[in-house]
């Protein structure tokens, strides 16, 4: 076995280096080499074959041992398009977990560096809004109807009414109807907060004052635009009122909250870490979703791998 770097060896190199260069030779001992294609640096198809052939198949360096000194100190990063989370556990091993929940594959970390001894997905809503909906919503209390073609109904009792408040609705920061107008208010809309899906891409959230129509617009498979219009409810009151403002100023604030968890899902689930996304009960609007999807598009055009499977599931005409 030759040894690389001797000095005798590199000198060697050096020389012939030289002379070749001097005289505008090509190394005797390597044969002409071939062109190879341009598209190896820009294909897409290539990329992905080099991502999940080459890169996800070797070993990659993620971080070096300062970098997580302590026990409980962590990083996160993402190799080759997967989030992960390196950590120095309580015996002082180095650790290394996809950064995301094995329920809906939520971001679990979003800092850079950090220390702690356990990590808890921020997705549900007492985590994702527990400053806005969770303060003003009992989700205990949550009617959830399916109804056909994918569209969903769902009513959430409020707190304010729990706690002898009177009705109240959560939505709006403004009053009911102008007296007079004629305007007769569902009792729900005050007790309680109604929502619906309207297949595929409307959530209209029902309040007194304004009635919010938020549409999801999908443009690549990692970006979409959501469009708020806010209709007023009572066509003879006034028009943009510090109410109004409070309204809208609320509702994005709720808007920004899921933008920030749905973020982070999707950039889990780009990057790999489950292959499934388990669904519970309280998550069944997702499925009726789906599977409506799947009707529209045809079952014949999707590969089986991306099908979502069919059962029975209570509807409502």
């Amino acid at each position: 076995m030759q040894v690389l770097e001797t000095t005798q060896r590199i000198g060697a190199i050096w020389q012939s280096e030289e002379a070749r260069i001097k005289g505008k030779a090509h190394p005797a001992e390597i044969p002409p080499l071939p062109a190879h294609p341009a598209g190896r640096y820009t294909d897409p198809a290539f990329f992905e074959l080099e991502r999940e052939h080459l890169f996800d198949r070797v070993w990659l360096l993620a971080a070096i041992g300062n970098e997580i000194p302590d026990k409980g100190s962590y990083k996160t990063d993402t190799i080759n398009g997967h989030p992960v989370i390196l950590l120095r556990d309580g015996d002082g091993r180095v650790r290394a977990f996809h950064n995301a929940c094995t329920h809906r594959d939520a971001c679990l970390v979003r800092e850079k560096t950090g220390r702690g001894t356990s990590f808890t997905c921020p997705y549900h809503a007492q985590f994702a809004h527990k400053n806005t909906v969770h303060q003003a919503l009992n989700r205990t209390f949550t009617a959830r109807q399916m109804l056909r073609h994918g569209h969903n109904a769902m009513i959430v009792r409020n707190r304010a009414a729990e706690a002898g408040a009177g009705p109240q609705n959560v939505l709006d920061a403004g009053p009911a109807a102008a007296a007079g107008s004629g305007i007769e208010l569902n009792e729900l809309t005050r007790a309680a907060q109604r929502s619906y899906n309207i297949f595929p891409n409307l959530t209209l959230p029902v309040g007194e004052n304004l009635m919010t129509i938020l549409q999801a617009i999908p443009v690549s498979v990692d970006h979409t635009i959501f469009r708020l219009r806010y209709i007023k409810v009572d066509p003879a009151a006034a028009m943009d009122t510090e109410a109004d403002r409070a309204t809208v100023e609320g509702f994005g604030a709720v808007l920004s909250e899921d933008i920030y968890a749905l973020t982070g899902i999707h950039q889990s689930l780009a990057g790999g870490g489950i292959d499934k996304v388990t669904l519970g009960a309280g998550e069944r609007f997702i499925y009726n979703f789906h599977r409506e999807v799947d009707r529209v598009i045809g079952k014949e055009r999707i590969p089986a791998s991306l099908q979502v499977t069919d059962i029975e599931l209570p509807l409502v005409d």
